[in-house]
């Protein structure tokens, strides 16, 4: 480290226990006693060509603000003595030369370490926001309160001040969250409310009403295209049922069940008819809508023959049914049935020019399958099961299986004749044919 002169008034003659002037050697002391050779080396003058180690004082490492330093005060005979200094009772005393001034008394910087006061914080309570709730309606406002100190969000957005204790919208909101924070220089109290929620019932929105349109369609079968829809339905349930020709209703029939489609298409039979399509709209809190109703009315004049004794030949175990409509509400074509079960053969004789024959029978769930023949050869198989054939619009008198392709012979009469086939526990439940030249 290199040396540093520091200047003399910086010196303590205290601390280092230097006489001006050099002591005699062998020299004793007032009460006698020898000087040992430590003290005498410490008596002696330091040459002024060695430089002292710079003493440190306390304003060198004074801390900075906020501790404000009280001013260095003299030392005197107030100050207290250390353990190690001359004049400890432990230690012989060390009288000055006579020939050496009495050195002035020097001082000594001290520190008083004195805190700033901060300023206190003003308490403040955040005063709750109100809501003015309009039943039924979205005119729903808040208010925040005027306040000083206070800031206030709304779902984490920071409300304009300007605002405060003017109504605001709330809008299509149904939940919102008001919170409060101290601004600089203020805070809040232990246990002060400082967050506000609100919950408002969301209104059921009013279901339909029901809208249902149709539009025939250039197709074979003939169809007709349906549609339709209520505001804030999430499902439809649509029927149907047939006006039959007596005018009266027939069996209504279940075509869709909680869908969402807002339109399909509805299969006529192939000899036409009269058609009403029923919807049922459903919102998400299960309010039902009242029905609306489409009429779909197709006319196609073709002859139909039904399938009932007297018409043909029935061979095996068949079982024909009467009055159907009025005794269980089935509307079969001329309100008969035949049903045929495994085994069971039906043989008719077509007229005279006859090149194509529709088969229409009922498709249920124990529909049977079977075959057709034309003048014995086998031309076509059928079924007549719900497994096979889906959901269909009308099950009754549905066109399972059409048969032509065949040069009618003038020399004799074409045979149809019809068989049931499957072997499981099954039924044909057959309904009529239709001719066509």
């Amino acid at each position: 480290m290199p040396a540093h002169r520091v200047p003399p008034a910086a010196l303590s003659t205290d601390a280092l226990s230097i006489d001006a002037a050099p002591a005699a050697r062998g020299r004793r002391p007032a009460d006698g006693r020898r000087l040992a050779d430590g003290q005498r080396r410490a008596r002696r003058a330091v040459p002024s060509h060695i430089a002292l180690a710079p003493a440190l004082t306390l304003a060198a490492v004074a801390p900075a603000t906020p501790y404000a330093v009280t001013p260095a005060r003299a030392l005197g005979a107030n100050t207290p003595s250390t353990s190690n200094s001359p004049n400890s009772p432990n230690s012989p005393s060390s009288p000055s030369s006579p020939n050496t001034p009495s050195s002035p008394a020097t001082t000594r910087p001290t520190i008083t370490v004195t805190p700033k006061t901060m300023p206190a914080l003003s308490t403040v309570i955040p005063l709750p926001p109100t809501v003015a709730d309009q039943e039924g309606s979205d005119d729903d406002t808040f208010t925040i309160p005027l306040a000083t100190g206070v800031d206030y969000a709304v779902d984490g957005v920071p409300v304009d001040p300007t605002t405060y204790g003017t109504p605001q919208p709330v809008g299509r909101r149904f939940t919102f969250t008001v919170t409060a924070t101290p601004q600089a220089g203020y805070t809040f109290p232990d246990g002060a409310t400082t967050t506000w929620t609100w919950i408002t019932e969301q209104p059921a929105p009013e279901i339909g009403p029901v809208t249902v349109e149709s539009a025939i369609l250039d197709a074979t079968p003939p169809t007709a295209r349906v549609t339709w829809s209520a505001a804030n339905a999430v499902s439809y349930d649509v029927t149907y049922h047939r006006i039959l020709e007596d005018d009266r209703p027939g069996p209504e029939l279940r075509w869709f069940t909680g869908t969402a489609l807002t339109s399909a298409n509805f299969v006529v039979d192939p000899d036409g008819g009269h058609y009403v399509v029923t919807v049922v709209a459903t919102d998400s809190a299960g309010n039902r809508s009242d029905p609306a109703s489409t009429t779909i009315i197709v006319n196609i004049e073709r002859g139909f023959t039904d399938v009932a004794p007297g018409q043909g030949t029935f061979r095996g175990p068949w079982l024909h049914l009467s009055d159907l409509l009025r005794t269980q509400n089935l509307p079969y074509y001329n309100d008969t049935a035949a049903l045929g079960y495994p085994g069971a053969v039906f043989t008719t004789t077509l007229p005279e020019g006859t090149r194509a024959v529709d088969l229409y029978a009922t498709v249920h769930p124990y529909g049977a399958r079977g075959k057709i023949l034309i003048d014995g050869r086998n031309w076509a198989d059928f079924e007549t099961n719900a497994r096979y054939w889906g959901a269909v619009t009308d099950p009754y008198m549905y066109p399972v299986r059409t048969v032509s392709g065949w040069e009618p012979d003038p020399a004799r009469p074409t045979v149809l004749t019809v068989v049931v086939t499957d072997t499981r526990s099954t039924y044909l439940a057959l309904d009529a044919y239709g001719l066509r030249s």
